[in-house]
């Protein structure tokens, strides 16, 4: 019933989901002697202040006994905003609050390379890996027992909530997950430039850019938002749409946080401003 290439593809990106950061913390721990540690913390930060964090933020103003629950959920733009100013603030902040508190001693300029490794693995891990484990278990299920026993093992579940995920199984293509892929590689990407950001912002002590990664962060997480507040009016939103909206903001924190990798070891202070002056130049 679900074709064996689909099956491949999700035990592939599970495994991948779990092997893929460790394996490039090791990697890069073994090329430059660089210590695990940034690893490490960035894993505890990541579940304090981009998941507990904003849960108990959300817990107050989206409470539906609360005033601000009806206002902040009355449409999809307030919502993606004021999700946008939550996940941006409280990301950059366990990043910045990593650097300046729990990595003092660390001014090696690839610390944020490996602080992004485990940062962005645990985000994966966290968003897909447990979802991508549920799409396994019911492809084998159905595959093995057919649609009569799928629903026989679901009969805790709504009627129609089984037959909801049948009909998601039957349209589950390897495009799909490739597509899905993707987009958590480009998000694997961002985490690594914002680290960097962050990185610079507090070693050479700019807090601009602290403010600059939490309004890119903020934008970058809109289509996400926007997937969150109703799958089915995202899914009435152009996907090429959303993918270029999300590389768009993620292309301009890789360039920043090229910029300041670079010049990091001069110890030079560079103003936004200059950056996108030297953009403009090259255009």
């Amino acid at each position: 019933m679900i074709s064996n290439s689909v099956v491949i593809s999700l035990y592939t990106m599970g495994v991948a989901i779990v092997t893929f950061p460790i394996m490039l913390a090791v990697l890069l721990k073994i090329k430059t002697k660089i210590k695990i540690s940034p690893f490490l913390i960035a894993i505890l930060v990541y579940f304090t202040f981009s998941l507990v964090c904003p849960t108990f933020v959300h817990s107050i103003f989206l409470n539906q006994n609360r005033p601000t629950s009806g206002f902040l959920q009355s449409n999809v733009f307030v919502y993606s905003l004021y999700n946008a100013i939550v996940i941006g603030l409280f990301d950059q902040l366990g990043m910045y609050v990593a650097f300046k508190k729990l990595m003092t001693t660390h001014d090696d300029k690839r610390t944020p390379i490996m602080y992004a490794f485990g940062h962005a693995g645990a985000d994966v891990f966290i968003m897909c890996f447990f979802t991508v484990i549920t799409y396994v278990l019911w492809a084998e299920t159905l595959n093995a027992k057919g649609v009569d026993g799928f629903m026989e093992l679901y009969t805790d579940a709504k009627y129609t909530d089984a037959e909801n995920a049948i009909e998601f199984m039957k349209s589950l293509s390897v495009r799909y997950i490739l597509l899905i892929a993707l987009e958590r590689v480009i998000i694997f990407i961002m985490h690594t430039a914002f680290s960097v950001l962050i990185f610079y912002s507090v070693k050479r002590d700019m807090k601009v850019y602290f403010w600059i990664g939490v309004i890119l962060r903020g934008l970058c997480s809109i289509p996400g938002s926007l997937e969150k507040y109703d799958p089915v009016y995202s899914e009435g939103i152009n996907q090429v749409f959303i993918f270029v909206f999300l590389i768009i903001f993620v292309a301009v924190a890789v360039f920043i946080a090229l910029k300041l990798y670079r010049i990091y070891d001069s110890e030079e202070q560079i103003q936004p401003a200059d950056l996108f002056k030297k953009v403009h130049k090259n255009l």
